[in-house]
């Protein structure tokens, strides 16, 4: 992999480069990077799923990414269409975050507004790591009672459009656990509710050598969905990374 930007650099190792950014620690709430991966046009699925946008470049992105929060946050619909399972990292790697004093494994965490779930997904089938759920507190209780034998639950204020949990107490319950960077990996929805709220650091974006059109791209969502901002959010141009006629660009927001 190549790096463009700031300098370039014929070969780069991301699971380097990445993890040994230097991110600001926050008292009320973690660093939040959101990673997406967008065709030209700014379509974020291929028939309902991100594989067809994806390959093998960006996909070492996505694990490399992987290896440095403290926890995964990511959306039900995101987890349903993608068949999620935990997160996996070699020996060495799981090492490396404990000498970072990190857990061996970052923790999967997803956002749900209605527990809808087929249990028999990856992540739930391992009883020793648990994905988190963020869920609203006035969920449906047959619901919930039914998750606690697949999952642990964080109950939750429901945000006053009534689409989700509160992300903003949500986000400070997390950094109360000790998440100090938290990795979103989608979907739109959650993005643009999380980019609403002010909670957004630092965007991910890699960009797929793929133009999908009006029929291809049908249905498709945008990166941040419709996010209602009352006014843009400037970002700053971090690094750019090449390979396979992908461009990886990360960004933090200006403060």
């Amino acid at each position: 992999m190549r790096q463009l930007y700031p300098f370039p650099l014929e070969i780069v190792d991301p699971d380097i480069v990445y993890a040994q950014e230097d991110r600001p620690v926050f008292a009320d709430r973690p660093y939040l990077l959101v990673n997406m991966v967008s065709s030209l046009d700014g379509g974020v699925t291929l028939d309902g799923r991100t594989r067809g946008l994806s390959g093998d470049a960006d996909r070492e992105l996505f694990h490399a990414l992987r290896i440095f929060p403290d926890a995964i946050l990511a959306g039900a619909g995101t987890v349903r269409a993608e068949r999620y399972c935990l997160p996996s990292l070699s020996v060495e790697q799981q090492q490396q975050r404990q000498v970072r004093g990190q857990a061996r494994l970052p923790q999967l965490i997803v956002a749900s507004a209605r527990l809808v779930f087929d249990w028999d997904l990856p992540l739930f089938l391992h009883s020793s790591d648990r994905p988190l759920l963020l869920v609203p507190n006035d969920v449906d209780p047959v619901r919930r009672e039914e998750a606690t034998e697949y999952a642990d639950l964080l109950m939750l204020s429901r945000s006053e459009d009534g689409q989700g949990v509160d992300l903003v107490e949500g986000m400070r319950e997390l950094r109360h656990r000790g998440i100090k960077v938290l990795l979103v990996e989608g979907g739109p929805s959650l993005n643009e509710r999380l980019l609403s709220a002010g909670l957004v650091d630092e965007v991910c974006l890699a960009l797929s050598p793929l133009l999908l059109g009006s029929e291809a791209g049908k249905g498709a969502s945008r990166l941040f969905g419709h996010a209602h901002l009352l006014q843009p959010v400037s970002f700053s141009l971090q690094q750019v990374l090449a390979q396979d006629d992908f461009l990886f660009l990360r960004y933090r927001v200006k403060t």
